[in-house]
């Protein structure tokens, strides 16, 4: 059966969850947000007017992004937890469903299809090969990708949406992370302030509200439920006091914004995990190897491959007997039909960038990269993201 059509079957089912713009989901979010910080962003969908209806236009807007915590880890918690009390609704994130695509959409309020990040590791065709886009470095050899000649508006094609903001905006982020470059980008030369532990993240936050003259945004992020789930997977008791800590800040920060201001809570993701016997490696000299013209790119769960002239039927029928039963391969026409980076058509950008076919795991099943700085190591761990399974794709809404 094709890929294609084994997608269309399992959504069918319930066993994947396409992204819709029908469905309230990350796109909606991000809009409603710029909205109400002064970005003229028109707010054309069902679901981005019902989330203004939800959060309104409040003097001071939080919006704390839990990396990683998908709406199955909320709905583990007992039911008086603070995350459960407080859940407004389930949103979809975007696919694929990994962090540099779906809070590239949180800052740009567009799908992956436009704004052309669609993957951990993508392809840039000013370099021919492939960058971990947040850190901006070429994937192979870590080198930066500014000493490459590559700009921000290269790799980020789309501008974010706080670039128009009118409220005074803050963005409170990890200090291994406050000054790099994907931070000064989706903070869109708005303040940003780094920090050391989630409770001094809380209390800068409040001391900002209570003594602001006028109205604030504040963006929050946390990576430690993402980088845990990854490390140890989704059962750990280590994980479940990362996500009682985050409960805790939450409810810090509820309590003390006080009236006129509005918490809001959501993730970029969630996370599967990946049985060690769904773990393969796309090994170098492979036939496989063999009929790429460059090491593939994008996710564990979303593999790019750009191919020699006159491979693509020869690297099908090599993929299909080896992994067929664990991944969906499609043409890049079909990825555009299904509509899977989102609605309407493929920027020429995006376009560029995802190659000649991509393989979508159909389940919890990964693949590992060879040859390249962390594609071989992504194995060992222990949970992973990016797919459309529903532990990946669905993502809550917390609103305070």
């Amino acid at each position: 059966m094709a890929g294609a059509e084994r997608l269309r079957q399992a959504f069918d089912r319930g066993e994947l969850l396409r992204p819709s713009a029908d469905i309230p989901n990350l796109v909606d979010l991000s809009r409603v947000v710029a909205a109400a910080c002064g970005v003229g962003v028109p707010l054309a969908t069902r679901g981005a007017r019902l989330l203004r209806d939800l959060i309104g236009e409040p003097r001071h807007l939080v919006l704390l992004l839990v990396d990683g915590l998908g709406l199955r880890m909320l709905e583990q918690r007992p039911g008086d937890s603070v995350l459960r009390r407080l859940l407004a609704m389930e949103l979809r994130t975007v696919f694929p469903s990994t962090t540099a695509s779906a809070v590239t959409s949180l800052a740009t309020g567009e799908w992956p299809a436009q704004h052309a990040v669609v993957g951990w590791w993508t392809h840039l065709p000013a370099l021919d090969a492939a960058a971990t886009v947040l850190p901006f470095q070429r994937r192979s050899d870590e080198r930066p990708l500014e000493e490459l000649g590559i700009g921000v508006e290269q790799a980020f094609p789309v501008a974010p949406l706080l670039a128009r903001a009118t409220r005074d905006t803050l963005s409170l982020l990890p200090q291994a992370i406050a000054n790099s470059t994907y931070s000064r980008y989706i903070s869109a030369g708005g303040q940003r302030l780094d920090y050391r532990t989630l409770r001094e993240a809380a209390a800068t936050l409040l001391e900002r509200v209570h003594g602001a003259r006028g109205p604030t945004f504040t963006y929050l992020y946390t990576p430690r439920v993402d980088a845990v789930a990854h490390e140890l997977g989704t059962s750990r008791p280590e994980l479940w006091a990362e996500v009682a800590q985050i409960e805790e800040i939450v409810e810090r920060i509820a309590l003390g914004l006080g009236e006129g201001a509005r918490l809001v809570v959501t993730a970029d993701h969630g996370h599967l995990d990946a049985p060690i016997g769904l773990r393969h490696q796309l090994r170098a000299g492979s036939v496989l190897a063999g009929e790429q013209r460059i090491p593939p790119s994008g996710d564990p769960r979303v593999v790019y491959f750009h191919l020699r002239d006159g491979a693509r039927d020869r690297f099908r029928q090599h993929f299909d007997a080896r992994f067929g039963d664990e991944f969906a391969l499609l043409s890049i026409d079909e990825l555009e039909e299904l509509e899977l980076l989102g609605p309407g058509p493929l920027s020429d950008e995006t376009r560029r960038r995802v190659g000649d076919l991509v393989a979508i795991s159909l389940g919890p099943s990964v693949l590992g990269m060879p040859g390249i700085t962390g594609g071989e190591k992504s194995l060992a761990l222990a949970s992973h993201h990016s797919g459309l399974t529903p532990a990946e794709m669905r993502i809550p809404l917390v609103i305070a």
